[in-house]
């Protein structure tokens, strides 16, 4: 698996001597070929094509070139260009544009480092569908935005041919000359990736005499991209642990539970992202090794398979793949770890449980290097943490609802780990009077629940010599030891993927249950798991090391941050609290300025665009992500000034008035719902999960047959939609009992970590904790009608046929947050339920008796509803049966009323214009 990189490291390491680039290039057309191609590849003349390239327009902005192909037989089916700079690309039917590789400037690409990774790139242009190519005796014209040193240098390229018995021609030349020496291969049919090799090699030949960079550079890609062809090297070893019937499942399945064994090239420019990847531990290749485990659910018989597979991603090491009953029947499953810092909470060195010894937890989890600096010496850094809502004497600092994953690098050196406590803490990082707090005097890196002050040491626990107060707020910032390379996750994640997509088994013979049956591949993430996603898209990782696109439709579902994960001491658990990463990088799909920190046009698809790897996009969130998940800047920018446009392979749905995920839905009436939890005002049932039933029908017919997606709905600043979280502007109503609450959500921020980090890609190293608050950014939520309900996106039925007002917004009730956003909570107020009780009540909203009349007003209603959405595609027909069944068994207007004529007369207008839907 070693032998094309240790081709890689000769080529960049061997002295500049006269016969160094002869055997690089020889190196490279040996491996190249011999990798690629599964037989000797046999070459002979052929006099009779001749192609030319002209109409090339030099310097900058828009240009063209035309290929006329003069053969008497052969059709044009792939070009491959180098020397166009930024941007090649073509309108005709059928043919593809692909960011083939990256470099510096060798082979004349000359890119534009504000589109690209690195400083140039080349183009290969192919034709995906039969009869499409440029036949013979025609010529076809593609545009492109030239970027050259020197453009009045011929720019070269190779063309691949192919006839009707399958026999392959590659013509390389330049657009001075066209081609010379064009040659024939006699092996039929190979992939296109294995011709890019043979045309790498055809341009070694072109540039011999060249400087020895360029040999090697072509060897180096001509032998990775032979390679690529043929496995992923990535992925090592995949060890299943156990397999295990599926029961309940549509058709027979099978869930495989096992783990695979990684490694990653740091220099290979797929992986170079990663944050200290540099400073990894090497094995024995030269490589970064890892292990994650992984369940892959699948077809027991697997010819049985439709070729579609979902990479469900894990949320904090859970279990996402779904359950029997909700399996789409063909599909395959597959999830991973990824989250690093998972094994990391207990006393002992990294990893708490090590994945080289058979895995029998519940979790998926991933074992990831730990950073160290080149010398072999520790890596230190600070870390900010927090401990709220405590009592008695130990607790944890605790990010979201996990343990803070770093240790300190001493428990007793007081200048090392600074405590101190507050009883305020605003939204906006305004903090009360904060009490500092003694090492070894007021508390202890200890656990004290069984061993009174100074308790037994432990590295993960705080002991507090007089306990604490769960109306005080404790922060600290230490000194850890040892980062854990977490960006890691992002690759294994893409290598997982791939190897069942791609690989027919392992390095080992260990076979790949689903080999030759994937098609075509969706991810599918939620809350922390869409923000994976999203970095996931961002960082370059929907291409594998082979150039391949890892998943063709990405579905990130409530929420709209960057992952805090690709930082030094990064803390991938986090959700919105206070001075944690999520708001850095661009959280917006197009490219588009940051204002804030007067940073350059980006989005979350800038690499994947300049590689032709972007996935098909679904975004789907709602009221909640607005008021707690700061989603207003994925729509309108961190300064709130425009809508920024959606590119067209993202689709977006809003679901009005519901909480993270969505509630149980259901038609059951109370008119004095109780209260659980820290919040002060009822949960919110709204569901959104009939919607996103439809949705994923709608993706996935989108993604295997092209069926056209439903148009975006989602509320837009242009049309005053989107508005400042006040009660004036948001247009809630005054209702008796239930304030307006909006107010208290959680804004972006600007922060300053300090200048070791690159907020353009959220990357780098911390310095200052906790970060500096510049700003606080404007964030927009939508507007309500005079329920106090929202009307525009993609409402459920229960919001079209209300019992309530549905909120996005919560208010936590007591401790140091009391007031503030209730965390991830929406909040429901129900309506009255006859006109006589909401006058006694001076609650502005009409009554359910007003809206529906009688109990079969509200049947109708909701059977409009429900009628409607279908039509819309936003709802199963299956879900308009249980829904209006449901409707029809509910108590609303039911017990305790008797309607009068009015109500009836009310109730069947209702059920008129009900009837009128289709």
């Amino acid at each position: 698996m070693g032998i094309p990189f240790k081709v890689r490291a000769a080529a960049t390491t061997s002295p500049q001597s006269s016969r160094g680039p002869v055997r690089s290039w020889l190196a490279g057309i040996a491996l190249g070929l011999g990798l690629c191609c599964a037989a000797p590849v046999a070459f002979a003349a052929d006099p009779s094509p001749q192609f030319t390239l002209s109409e090339i327009i030099p310097a900058s902005g828009d240009g063209q070139f035309t290929i006329t192909n003069n053969s008497s037989s052969f059709e044009v089916t792939a070009l491959l260009v180098t020397g166009l700079g930024a941007y090649a690309g073509t309108d005709r039917p059928g043919w593809s544009a692909e960011a083939f590789f990256f470099g510096t400037d060798d082979l004349n690409c000359q890119g534009n480092s504000g589109y690209s990774f690195g400083t140039g790139f080349c183009y290969a242009l192919t034709d995906s569908s039969a009869g499409k190519g440029i036949a013979a005796g025609s010529s076809q014209t593609f545009s492109f935005d030239p970027s050259f040193t020197d453009p009045t240098l011929p720019q070269s390229f190779v063309v691949e041919l192919t006839d009707a018995q399958g026999n392959h021609l590659a013509c390389m030349g330049s657009t001075l000359a066209g081609c010379d020496a064009p040659l024939v291969s006699s092996v039929p049919e190979p992939s296109s990736r294995s011709m890019l090799v043979v045309a790498l090699v055809l341009l070694a030949f072109f540039f011999r005499g060249k400087s020895g960079p360029k040999f090697r550079l072509l060897a180096l890609f001509g032998t990775l991209l032979g390679w690529g062809a043929a496995s992923q090297a990535a992925v090592t070893q995949v060890v299943i642990d156990s397999s295990s019937a599926v029961n309940g499942a549509p058709i027979p399945y099978t869930a495989y539970k096992g783990r695979i064994f990684g490694e990653l090239d740091p220099a290979d420019v797929h992986n170079a992202i990663i944050q200290d990847i540099q400073l990894a531990p090497l094995n024995a290749h030269g490589k970064v090794p890892y292990v994650s485990t992984f369940q892959l659910t699948a077809p027991t018989d697997v010819t049985q398979a439709s070729g579609l597979m979902f990479y469900e991603v894990s949320n904090r090491g859970g279990n996402a793949i779904p359950g029997a009953g909700s399996i789409v029947a063909g599909a395959v499953y597959l999830e991973s770890g990824w989250q690093g810092d998972l094994l990391s909470s207990c006393t002992t060195a990294y990893p708490c449980t090590n994945l080289n010894a058979p895995y029998t937890g519940s979790s998926q989890v991933i074992q990831v290097p730990v950073a160290v600096n080149k010398d072999g010496t520790a890596i230190t850094g600070q870390v900010y943490g927090h401990i709220a809502n405590a009592t008695g004497s130990t607790a944890q600092m605790v990010i979201y609802n996990t343990a803070v994953p770093y240790k300190p690098n001493s428990m007793t050196d007081p200048t090392q780990s600074t405590l101190w406590s507050l009883a305020s803490q605003t939204t906006t990082g305004v903090d009360g009077p904060k009490t500092p707090l003694t090492l070894g005097v007021d508390w202890a890196w200890a656990d004290c629940r069984t061993v009174p002050f100074p308790g037994t040491p432990d590295p993960t626990r705080v002991c507090l010599r007089n306990g604490f107060n769960s109306n005080l707020l404790y922060e600290m910032v230490f000194t850890a030891v040892n980062p854990l390379v977490l960006g890691v996750g992002y690759a294994a994640a893409r290598d997982a993927i791939s190897f069942f997509r791609h690989s027919a088994a392992d390095s080992t013979g260990t076979a790949n249950p689903v080999a030759n049956r994937i098609t075509k591949a969706i991810s599918v993430g939620s809350s922390q798991s869409a923000s994976f996603i999203r970095g996931s898209i961002f960082y370059g990782f929907n291409q594998d090391e082979s150039g391949n696109k890892v998943v063709d439709g990405a579905w990130a579902q409530i929420d709209g941050r960057m992952l805090f994960m690709n930082t030094r001491f990064a803390l991938p658990d986090v959700i919105t609290n206070l001075y944690m990463m999520g708001d850095e990088a661009p959280v917006w799909w197009a490219d588009y300025p940051d204002r804030a920190r007067n940073l350059p046009a980006k989005g979350i698809l800038t690499r994947c665009n300049a590689t032709n790897t972007c996935p098909a996009v679904m975004e789907t969130f709602g009221s909640l992500e607005m008021y707690a998940e700061k989603m207003s800047p994925d729509l309108v920018g961190y300064t709130a000034q425009e809508d920024i446009p959606l590119p067209p392979n993202v689709y977006r749905y809003y679901s009005p008035g519901v909480t993270h995920g969505g509630g149980g839905g259901g038609f059951t009436y109370n008119a004095a719902p109780s209260v659980s939890g820290s919040c002060i005002y009822p949960s919110n049932p709204n569901p959104s999960s009939d919607t996103y039933n439809a949705l994923q029908d709608d993706f996935i017919d989108f993604i295997m047959n092209g069926t056209a997606m439903p148009p975006s709905v989602y509320p837009k600043l242009s049309q005053g939609q989107l508005v400042e979280a006040t009660q004036a502007s948001v247009g809630f109503p005054n209702i008796p009992g239930y304030p307006y609450g909006g107010d208290k959500l959680w804004p972006a921020m600007s922060y300053d970590f300090g200048p070791g980090v690159d907020y353009s890609n959220q990357s780098g190293i911390m310095s200052i904790q906790p970060p500096t608050v510049k700003a606080v950014l404007p964030t927009l939520v939508p507007r309500v009608n005079t329920d106090g309900n929202e009307q525009v996106g993609v409402p459920s039925v229960n919001l079209q046929a209300p019992l309530g007002t549905y909120s996005g917004w919560n208010i936590t009730k007591s401790g140091i947050y009391a007031g503030q956003q209730c965390t991830l909570s929406g909040s429901y107020w129900p309506f009255a339920a006859t006109k006589a009780t909401r006058v006694a009540n001076s609650d502005p909203r009409p009554s359910l008796e007003e809206r529906y009349g009688t109990h079969a007003g509200f049947v109708c209603a909701v059977t409009a509803a429900a009628t409607k959405a279908v039509n819309q595609r936003f709802l199963r027909a299956s879900a308009k049966t249980s829904l209006v069944s449901s409707a029809s068994a509910s108590n609303v207007l039911t017990t305790g009323f008797t309607p009068t004529a009015s109500d009836t007369a009310l109730g069947n207008f209702v059920c008129t214009m009900a009837a009128q839907v289709h």
